[in-house]
């Protein structure tokens, strides 16, 4: 057996004959027991061809070896417990380096689709005088790249479901809107399931916007692309009728989309703490953004004496101002009224009218998007007059 690579122009015409076309989806996938080689391979393409490179790795050193192509598996067995994977077609000689490698490439032109074949590598163990196999590789089928010359004079490739630019006379001009479409095409399955579901039965998907990452499977830069900013860019977005996508974090959502929009169920862009909390709970301040800013103060359920506080102006850490968020949260009020008893609540008589008058409590007091809030402030369910501002209310007191 003579040691060599395999590269003549007419061994390839053979195996390209043997493989017969058809339009399926590319794969190189082994499968199989191996008696110690282990077989694999690669495609790439470079201009018009397209290399496959099929290779072989613990073979014994510096030994021969054969390639053993084929369109059926085999379940055979050769003397011994080595299996043979492949039902031989075509036997082609290779030569096990030292390190106990060897590599086989094929260039055929990109533009033909190839079928699957099926591949085995054959060993000899010099010392055992026998046949060793490989596991057997499943190759393709592989698509025919088809090269498509496009000079935007008219919309006929165009894919307006992903496209929002403009085609004609030559020039493409991008869309005005929609950004660079690069994360491609939103899935709600992409996002973490809440453990959640809304009043409609549909589970809750949640996309953190400040540490969301897409998967290269969708992106257009075929790598994962990681989004902390809040801005999201995609080719279309669609949420069918029982899906239902919350974004949270602390970024404003900044959602573009290149081509279709098309919104059947649920989309929560600005949605607070507050869907998770009983109406007469405080709830903590954060950031503003796709979560909404920061709570007001809250009045107090009948029967309790003081309801929650309004939070803080929340600023990233180490903000420079850091310190002037402190007491810019409002207060909570008193109940109303104090006895939570619908008997106390006390009526003035205008005009044989009966008026709910202002015993009812206050509305919590709001904090400021930078500093404290002014003229008014309600400290523990009294309105006080800062010193901005006029008394908005004097004392009641009943007829």
């Amino acid at each position: 057996m003579t040691k060599r690579p395999i590269r003549s122009a007419a061994l390839l015409g053979t195996i390209a004959g043997l493989i017969g076309a058809l339009g399926a989806q590319s794969k190189i996938k082994p499968y199989g027991l191996t008696c110690g080689p282990v077989h694999g391979g690669t495609v790439s393409y470079a201009g018009t061809q397209r290399l496959l490179v099929l290779d072989v790795l613990g073979a014994p050193q510096n030994s021969p070896g054969l390639l053993i192509l084929g369109v059926q598996r085999s379940t055979a067995q050769f003397p011994g417990p080595c299996p043979l994977h492949v039902l031989p077609l075509i036997a082609l000689p290779i030569s096990i380096d030292g390190r106990g490698a060897a590599t086989a490439p094929f260039a055929f032109p990109a533009v033909s689709s190839i079928g699957t074949t099926f591949s085995q590598v054959l060993t000899v163990d010099t010392v055992a005088q026998r046949w060793i196999t490989s596991n057997g590789l499943e190759l393709g089928p592989f698509l025919g790249v088809i090269e498509v010359a496009e000079d935007f004079r008219t919309r006929t490739n165009v894919d307006p479901e992903l496209e929002g630019a403009r085609w004609g006379l030559g020039p493409v001009v991008p869309a005005e809107l929609g950004g660079t479409a690069v994360l491609g095409e939103f899935r709600a399955t992409d996002g973490v399931d809440s453990g959640k579901k809304d009043s409609a039965g549909r589970t809750i998907r949640v996309f953190d916007v400040d540490a969301l990452t897409v998967p290269a499977s969708r992106t257009l830069t075929g790598t994962p692309i990681r989004v902390t900013n809040g801005v999201l860019e995609y080719a279309s977005f669609k949420v069918a009728a029982n899906e239902h996508v919350r974004f949270v974090g602390s970024k404003p959502v900044v959602l573009k989309v290149a081509g279709a929009v098309d919104i059947q169920g649920v989309v929560d862009l600005y949605v607070g703490s507050f869907l998770d909390h009983a109406p007469d709970q405080a709830m903590p301040a954060r950031l503003g953004g796709a979560a909404g800013g920061t709570p007001a103060a809250i009045p107090s359920a009948s029967g309790s004496i003081h309801g929650g506080d309004g939070g803080d102006v929340v600023m990233p850490r180490g903000h420079p101002r850091a310190g002037l968020a402190v007491g810019t949260g409002g207060k909570g009020s008193t109940a109303f009224p104090v006895s939570g008893l619908e008997k106390d609540v006390v009526w003035a008589r205008f005009q044989n009218f009966e008026i709910f008058v202002r015993q009812l409590a206050c509305g919590g007091g709001g904090g400021a998007f930078f500093d404290a809030g002014s003229s008014f402030a309600a400290t523990d369910g009294v309105v006080t007059r800062t010193a901005s501002g006029p008394p908005i209310l004097g004392p009641f007191t009943a007829a």
